[in-house]
């Protein structure tokens, strides 16, 4: 398996979702990315037809700096602005209009978070000055996200609190199908509370905290911004619910568990390195003859220390990366470890029972991949139960994308040799299976 064939499935797959998925819609950002994906699959056809050898290293620059890139990016730039980080935002503005073709854009929310950060929050109760207002008014008129934002914050300047309601439900039904946005979520909470329907506020309340969860700093603002507002009667109710989100986490520090896992796993390619790979493999590989016949039970964990090479062990190390942060921080680091490694085991030990009913070849395997794949076994099960408990399209939207996942990664098991299906399935039906029990509500710290 080539570097070269995975880049041909990424790309392939990554262009047609991008022009799926962002066809018809005219904000520039969203134009930018679509035109990308049109780019990216036309390159990759070419390529495959003209250099196959090399089709998917040419599809993935366009792929990398107009699709990957820019919603890196903007998604980076969209979370620091809606929580006042006008620095981070900036800087991430900065990058943008160094990608080509997306300086038109870029400018536009350079802009917008130039004139909102002289307020020091997109929400602080201050007026703005005329010249502020007017390039608001025009950045209104842009097809672009950053119209969205200027829009409101034009709105909050004004005091049109009824417009403003209006506009923030308008938001939450163009979104439906995605996690709401913290900042018009705000905007709709506050709307509600200047117009005196603090009751109505309330309501909403929970339903908004589905969304964001305890310990994270959006979810704090909230409901210390509704405390600016509820009557004396009312405080306890959110007073309550501020009290089980006193440690304030930081979303982008990454849990200690996603380096600890990716360590290991660096750490056993490192030994291979030093050891010489035949001798780290001769110990630590899964081999179903020295587990049953020896006894050499230690092979079901260690498997996954041991990588055929640097591009098996950076797809490991990167789903780990990926997939790791929201479980870890759901779960605990310590309880996430834990969750990893009984995944990996879990999906060792369906293995050795396959092949001992002679069900699947008894060959040896190395890799990380059967705890990767109990990771997503994990987000299968939270977003399934998240959406049987609230019915929200948002759960609904991301149990289909992770349904999608699995779909996609059987195909690719089925048609690239030397992966193991089985060892996917195995590791996906005990991250399933164990998530539930080590589940909990609870933010826990990492």
């Amino acid at each position: 398996m080539s570097l070269n064939y995975i880049l041909i499935w990424l790309t392939g797959l990554g262009s047609v979702f991008g022009v799926l998925r962002n066809r018809g819609r005219e904000e520039a950002e969203i134009l930018f990315v679509f035109r990308s994906a049109l780019l990216t699959f036309a390159t990759l056809v070419t390529g495959v037809f003209v250099l196959p050898a090399f089709a998917g290293y040419i599809a993935c620059v366009p792929w990398l700096i107009g699709m990957v890139l820019p919603q890196v990016l903007l998604t980076r730039l969209i979370a620091a602005y809606e929580l006042g980080d006008s620095v981070r935002a900036l800087r991430c503005a900065q990058y943008l209009k160094l990608l080509p073709g997306a300086s038109r854009w870029a400018v536009l929310w350079e802009r917008l978070i130039s004139t909102t950060a002289r307020l020091g929050s997109p929400l602080q109760e201050s007026a703005l000055k005329e010249k502020d207002l007017e390039l608001l008014s025009r950045l209104t008129r842009t097809a672009s996200l950053a119209s969205l934002y200027a829009r409101a914050a034009l709105l909050y300047s004004l005091s049109g609190w009824r417009e403003l309601l209006l506009f923030s439900e308008e938001i939450a039904l163009r979104g439906q199908g995605r996690r709401p946005s913290f900042h018009f979520t705000e905007m709709h909470l506050v709307a509600l509370a200047e117009l005196g329907r603090w009751k109505d506020a309330l309501g909403l309340l929970n339903g908004y905290l589905e969304y964001f969860p305890k310990g994270s700093e959006a979810r704090v603002r909230l409901l210390n911004r509704l405390l600016q507002y509820l009557p004396p009667q009312e405080l306890s109710i959110v007073s309550i619910e501020l009290e089980g989100s006193t440690n304030i986490t930081d979303s982008r520090k990454t849990p200690w568990a996603i380096n600890l896992l990716s360590g290991l796993c660096c750490l056993g390619y490192l030994a291979e390195v030093v050891f010489g790979v035949d001798r780290v493999i001769e110990l630590l590989a899964f081999d179903p003859f020295q587990i049953l016949l020896l006894h050499e039970w230690w092979r079901i964990v260690t498997c996954g220390l041991v990588h055929a090479d640097l591009l098996h062990l950076g797809s490991n190390v990167l789903g780990i990366a990926i997939l790791g942060p929201f479980l870890a921080r759901h779960l605990g680091s310590l309880r996430f470890a834990v969750f990893f490694f009984v995944a990996l085991v879990g999906a060792s030990l369906i293995m050795l029972g396959l092949m001992w009913f002679s069900i699947a070849e008894p060959n040896p395997m190395i890799g990380a991949s059967g705890g990767v794949m109990g990771l997503v076994g994990g987000y299968l099960s939270y977003y399934m139960n998240s959406y049987r408990r609230t019915g929200s399209l948002y759960h609904k939207e991301q149990l289909r994308g992770i349904l999608l996942i699995v779909c996609l990664q059987t195909l690719f098991d089925i048609m690239t040799p030397r992966v193991s299906f089985f060892a996917h399935l195995g590791g996906l039906a005990t991250g399933l299976l164990l998530f539930p029990l080590v589940s909990s509500s609870s933010v826990q710290k990492s």
